[in-house]
């Protein structure tokens, strides 16, 4: 935890300084908190959806959903759940998010999850999107 908040306060002093990731650490750094952002410890699963709740601020937010996007075939659903609520909210407050066609076909395939938050996500980001959810 000491290390996701020792990351959280980097991130606030580049986004004071106006200064952002380079892509060597953003595809470090990104895929490998979004594979742990289900974490079944509740504190360091806050901690980590709080921190990439802000990766928009310090790296192209567009860039950022292509990350969390590649992370949704994640075997923990739970984090694949996470995401789809993370992608969310930067397609709220950005406009960003993968729209190609994999993209779609992979999220209509999620929305036909057996797990709730997975499936759930899923339909809500496919409707933010404006496509059509089956079913």
């Amino acid at each position: 935890k000491a290390a996701l908040e020792l990351l959280m306060d980097l991130w606030l002093h580049m986004q004071n300084q106006e200064t952002q990731m380079t892509d060597k650490e953003a595809h470090v750094v990104l895929p490998a908190l979004a594979e742990r952002v289900g974490h079944r410890v509740p504190a360091l699963r806050e901690a980590t959806q709080e921190l990439l709740q802000r990766a928009h601020r310090v790296y192209p937010a567009a860039a950022v959903a292509t990350i969390f996007s590649q992370r949704l075939r994640s075997k923990n659903r739970r984090s694949a759940g996470d995401l789809l609520h993370l992608l969310c909210a930067i397609e709220t407050s950005t406009g960003a998010t993968p729209r190609g066609r994999r993209d779609i076909g992979l999220l209509l395939q999620l929305a036909a999850e057996k797990e709730a938050a997975v499936r759930e996500g899923a339909v809500r980001l496919l409707r933010a999107l404006g496509t059509a959810v089956p079913g």
